[in-house]
């Protein structure tokens, strides 16, 4: 994770704005069906606070939040108390690119441009990040299907370059991509999450997708993906892309796909861009670094009386004690996981 290029943020962030259509998660998201599973007895949060603006707040400590859970519907939220607390800095980072190379994508100006955005997600994120001597590492993967009948070789979530501190093996990984076959949105997120929990030790982790955000199999489900994201401990950053030539002033993508893009980061606490055109895409690499260099991780013991199959929901606050040891919480705009099913 460490400390992102400061140079690329300062320059985004202090320069005029670009008329970027991002979408915030809702901080109180909450998935039509389970979203974590605990396989062990403890519960990991990463959380980013941010403010009105979006903007990363000052250094936090342990001290500056609290997190609360309410089990099942009627429940009520108790506090818990934060055991670890860990700041994204001092983790090395896991990363993923998954692109959409299916036929939804096929038209050659739209498949041309979604490449060209991850090639510039890798120089503008990766590339900065891999000079750091902190073992970060980042695979590049694609999704499409076509039958076996069809293609013996094809699948679901492919990955075209493993694990490297390489970025320009990642992009000419990218620059061989070819568009075919139905599309697995929901499926290859799971398939990705299992890719994160293979990985033995602590990490920050990122999966950034880069998609129209159509899916058409029905492997999946838009709860199961973010199931299994939330259960990898994995925030999804997914960036919404149309043919550059059709994208125009106010330009909206169309309502499922939207939604499906929008609710897999606001149930995993990342974040969803629309991005109509490539000269915006410095901007959305610069809140993705920022993400990256100012999250925390919160780590509690799984509360014994749980029971397995409990729908768990996460509520996290920060803020400070008054002079009277009185809990003033802060408003701000925070991104984190809505919650997870316990699992023990």
């Amino acid at each position: 994770m460490t400390r992102t290029i400061r140079l690329l943020v300062i320059f985004s962030l202090f320069c005029a704005p670009l008329k970027l259509q991002e979408h915030e998660p809702e901080q109180n998201f909450v998935q039509d069906s389970p979203v974590f599973s605990v396989g062990v007895e403890l519960v990991s949060v990463p959380v980013v606070a941010l403010n009105r603006r979006g903007r990363p707040l000052g250094e936090l400590t342990k001290d500056s939040f609290k997190v609360y859970e309410k089990r099942g519907e009627n429940g009520t939220f108790i506090e818990r108390e934060i055991d670890t607390f860990t700041h994204s800095d001092k983790l090395p980072l896991r990363a993923g690119v998954l692109i959409d190379t299916s036929g939804s994508v096929q038209n050659p100006e739209q498949f041309r441009y979604q490449k060209d955005v991850a090639s510039e997600i890798v120089k503008l994120i990766f590339t900065p990040l891999m000079t750091r001597d902190r073992d970060n590492k980042v695979f590049v993967a694609e999704f499409s299907y076509e039958s076996m009948a069809a293609n013996p070789t094809g699948g679901m979530f492919l990955i075209k370059q493993d694990w490297t501190n390489n970025p320009r093996t990642l992009i000419r990984a990218i620059s061989r991509m070819k568009p075919l076959g139905l599309t697995p949105l929901f499926i290859s997120i799971e398939q990705a999450s299992g890719k994160f929990k293979e990985e033995v030790g602590e990490f920050a982790t990122v999966l950034i997708v880069i998609s129209d955000g159509y899916n058409n199999l029905p492997f999946s489900s838009l709860s199961s993906s973010v199931s299994a994201a939330q259960s990898a401990h994995l925030p999804v950053y997914t960036i919404g892309t149309t043919i550059p030539s059709r994208a125009t002033w106010g330009w909206e993508m169309s309502e499922e796909p939207k939604k499906n893009l929008l609710e897999i980061a606001a149930g995993t606490g990342g974040r969803f861009f629309q991005l109509p055109s490539l000269k915006e895409v410095i901007e959305v690499a610069s809140r993705i670094l920022s993400d990256l260099d100012n999250r925390y991780y919160l780590e509690y013991k799984l509360n014994a009386e749980y029971e397995k199959g409990d729908n768990i929901e996460i509520k996290v606050e920060i803020g400070s004690y008054d002079k009277n040891n009185r809990w003033r919480s802060t408003k701000a705009q925070l991104l984190h996981r809505s919650g997870y099913i316990v699992n023990k």
